[in-house]
């Protein structure tokens, strides 16, 4: 990871173009987002997995996919500021492959307009 811009990476980043996270109890709207996980509103299924389980994200208005990233629910209902709701639940992620790491490394500098410093495989 480029060192003038690991920081910027490891920042929580909202998102504002209705990307979407899916599993196999459900899915949510992606909040924010971050190199460590990330915070979503709830859609649809019934009850979270709990302990371990793999999520796919679709990011930048679907053009993004990145596939089968471990993941655990660390917040499970987080209350908007304004109490209004709809609620919010935080995943972290687990190991990520290199592949992931790279794609959500790009995405995140892009979201900085940091892209050009990263390196492109």
């Amino acid at each position: 990871m480029n060192k003038i811009s690991e920081s910027r990476l490891e920042e929580r980043i909202e998102i504002n173009d209705q990307s979407l996270l899916y599993c196999s109890d459900g899915s949510g709207e992606i909040v924010d987002i971050s190199m460590k996980g990330l915070s979503f509103r709830h859609l649809t299924g019934n009850n979270w997995p709990l302990g371990v389980f793999t999520i796919d994200l679709l990011l930048d208005n679907s053009t993004l996919l990145i596939e089968e990233v471990s993941c655990s629910l660390i917040y499970p209902n987080i209350v908007t500021p304004d109490k209004t709701g709809p609620y919010r639940h935080a995943l972290e992620f687990g190991s990520l492959s290199a592949h992931q790491e790279l794609q959500l490394e790009e995405f995140i500098a892009n979201q900085h307009g940091l892209l050009s410093t990263l390196t492109m495989i």
